[in-house]
């Protein structure tokens, strides 16, 4: 009689453990259901990228963006523009200048090209110039922005005396 009674406590216990099993499967379904309504409503969260318009350019000092302050005549000066939007990854920047005494650089640390020295020849003797950058927006079209940048004078680094009597 005892074996008895265990085999029907171990027939319930299976019979508790596969209904236990059941309903670990339906809610796994369940789960796997709902995590693919959760990646859907995800997707729709991403926000969806707009194409730039235009930019911004601003210099940097160190590591920090500033407004524009000017280039010593025969120094030079980082640029870097900010785009409002999406570009076109791996279209080339195009950096230019209105004073053919003015010449750019890359900045190693920014492969997009959206970091240039500007470099000014020492006999300049303009008072500004105007730098343009160029690129491509993430839908194909042209965006562009311009600067005007102060020519600053070199301080003076010495003199002549002139005897005057």
């Amino acid at each position: 009689m005892s074996e008895w009674r265990e085999y029907r406590e171990l027939a319930q216990i299976e019979k508790a453990l596969n209904e236990a099993n059941d309903r670990l499967n339906s809610i796994e379904a369940a789960l796997a259901d709902q995590s693919g309504k959760i990646d859907q409503l995800l997707q729709a969260l991403v926000p969806i990228e707009v194409p730039a318009t235009a930019g911004k350019i601003s210099q940097i000092e160190g590591e920090s963006q500033m407004a524009i302050t000017g280039t010593k005549v025969g120094g030079s000066s980082v640029f870097q523009v900010s785009w409002n939007g999406g570009m076109k990854p791996g279209a080339p920047v195009v950096w230019s200048a209105d004073d053919p005494g003015i010449s750019f650089a890359p900045v190693a640390v920014d492969p997009t090209g959206n970091t240039v020295t500007a470099t000014d020849v020492a006999a300049d003797t303009l008072t500004q110039y105007v730098i343009t950058v160029k690129g491509t927006a993430s839908d194909d079209t042209a965006v562009s922005a311009t600067a005007t940048i102060p020519l600053l004078t070199a301080p003076a680094t010495g003199g002549t005396i002139n005897q005057v009597s």
